[in-house]
């Protein structure tokens, strides 16, 4: 079976983290963006706690629904769209 290596639990975490951020700013609930992106409520909740990684569809998608570069979704802090991906 498959373990995620250390690196990959963290770019977890890192999403989860960005995307709860920009879920907040934009005043959106986990239902709001799950049904804005096309997708169920309970993935987004695994994706939010870093239990589950998603596609970079998703991603876009993701990104789509909360009008936002996807890139900021997997950016480190202090990175902005100047700096690039800052991963």
């Amino acid at each position: 079976s498959y373990e995620p290596t250390k690196s990959a639990l963290d770019g977890r975490e890192l999403l989860g983290r960005q995307l709860r951020y920009w879920r907040q700013e934009r005043g959106m609930t986990q239902e709001q963006l799950a049904h804005n992106a096309g997708f169920d409520r309970s993935f987004l909740v695994e994706v939010e706690n870093g239990r589950h990684s998603c596609t970079l569809d998703r991603l876009f998608d993701l990104a789509s629904a909360l009008d936002v570069d996807a890139h900021l979704l997997i950016a480190t802090q202090g990175s902005s769209a100047a700096d690039g991906f800052g991963v």
